[in-house]
């Protein structure tokens, strides 16, 4: 049965330039529809999340992909506050990163973080990846909407 794709509006909070890029075209060239929103950093971003207005913005995204090393606050900052904040811890936050360190990978778990993703170094495998992120995360799960009066 088809089901109609979830995620309309992701949030990628990534430094790199290059990698927002990257991460843009995979996604196009996955056929998967979504508008990306790019904090470059983590104080950006957690703005962005908080004052939805101010940037134009009328809803929450329906997921956030970060990547952990970044300037000021990293990656693991960012999610420690989204997933202490009572009106963004239903989101789920993919951590996207280059690094496979086993320490980051237990703290962002343990942090809450609903996956963790290896940035893959070549191309083709980048493109499998963001097709597995749209097979799972748009099509097969159920997200929550924020209801008017949460529990």
């Amino acid at each position: 049965m088809y089901k109609e794709p979830q995620i309309k509006r992701l949030l990628l909070i990534e430094d790199n330039s290059t990698d927002v890029i990257l991460t843009k075209r995979a996604f196009l060239h996955a056929d998967f529809e979504v508008e990306i929103q790019v904090a470059s950093d983590g104080d950006t971003a957690l703005d962005m999340l908080r004052r939805l207005g101010a940037y134009g913005y009328d809803s929450l995204p329906e997921m956030i992909l970060c990547d952990i090393n970044m300037p000021g606050k990293s990656g693991k900052d960012v999610l420690r506050e989204i997933k202490t904040d009572d009106q963004l811890r239903h989101l789920p936050v993919v951590m996207f990163t280059t690094s496979d360190s086993q320490v980051d990978v237990y703290e962002s778990y343990y942090l809450q973080a609903s996956g963790y993703v290896v940035k893959p170094s070549s191309l083709d495998d980048f493109l499998g990846v963001i097709r597995s992120l749209k097979s799972y995360w748009s099509m097969t799960v159920e997200l929550a909407e924020r209801p008017a009066h949460p529990v």
